[in-house]
């Protein structure tokens, strides 16, 4: 995996700057590349030279991919108030519900650094955040990621991601689709039962 990494770099390195330039998304995945041969500083710089071309092409999401790359950096490297900061500015530069996926994904990892700053309620509010937009903005995401998680064998993050969704809230079932409840609804009492959970699939198999 070390060698594939250092091929990457090498051939990422025989390009020059006016291409580099041209597409700053390799900027990033130098970076990417660098962080995991733990060449931090030099990740830093590759992340740095990326944000400061996609400000001047005015491109949000772009900075946005940076800050959150740079905040990797010191989540690595156990400096969690650094990488706090920069996914909260990373997640200031874009509107949730143009870009629902990234910025879930974005409060998710504020939210675990919380819990690892010893915030666990913060941490929790960021989750369920991070839930409710997935929810709203993309049902069959979940759905479909849930029914991976069931292929896999992984039925307890199943169960989690489709309990802690908030799609199947009370309040939240009108504006859905009567197709969207009862798949999900069939799958959670599907992947109860297969957990030996009675009780819950029966509840889940009657909605």
């Amino acid at each position: 995996s070390h060698g594939r990494l250092r091929t990457l770099a090498t051939w990422i390195e025989q390009l020059d700057e006016a291409q580099m330039e041209q597409y700053p998304s390799l900027y990033l995945l130098h970076g990417d590349v660098l962080r995991l041969m733990s060449k931090f500083e030099e990740a830093l710089t590759c992340y740095n030279h990326a944000y400061r071309i996609y400000l001047h092409l005015k491109d949000p999401v772009g900075r946005s991919q940076a800050l959150r790359s740079e905040a990797q950096v010191y989540l690595d490297t156990i400096r969690p108030l650094k990488a706090s900061s920069l996914l909260e500015e990373a997640i200031a530069l874009l509107e949730p519900q143009e870009h629902p996926a990234e910025v879930s994904e974005l409060l998710d990892q504020l939210a675990e650094n919380k819990l690892n700053l010893g915030k666990p309620q913060e941490a929790l509010a960021l989750h369920q955040e991070a839930n409710m937009l997935r929810s709203e903005s993309g049902p069959d995401d979940i759905y479909l990621e849930a029914r991976s998680l069931l292929r896999t064998g992984r039925l307890s993050e199943g169960v989690a991601l489709l309990e802690s969704s908030g799609a199947l809230v009370e309040e939240t079932l009108s504006p859905r689709p009567q197709r969207f409840h009862r798949e999900m609804s069939l799958l959670l009492a599907l992947i109860h039962l297969m957990l030996g959970d009675v009780k819950k699939g029966e509840f889940y198999a009657r909605q």
